[in-house]
């Protein structure tokens, strides 16, 4: 049985899109850590949140992200 189609829309309850925001990042952490995991892939999620850069969320850490995206840059555009 098929889903309806979800509206995406601003949630304007500020406590309730906080809560919703955590809780696609974790799904969205535990999906990374799966695919890097059964794919045998190095990756990186940089989220960032509402507002301020404290917001932002990195994951594996800041130092292996900023590790994978280094390599990233200094592939050839075709590899890439």
């Amino acid at each position: 049985m098929a889903r309806k189609r979800v509206k995406l829309q601003r949630i304007l309850n500020d406590a309730q899109r906080r809560a919703t925001f955590k809780k696609r990042l974790k799904g969205l952490t535990k999906k990374a850590t799966e695919l890097a995991t059964l794919c045998g892939v190095e990756m990186c999620l940089i989220v960032y949140g509402e507002g301020a850069v404290e917001a932002t969320e990195v994951w594996p850490s800041v130092p292996e992200a900023t590790s994978v995206l280094e390599r990233f840059k200094a592939m050839p555009d075709l590899d890439r």
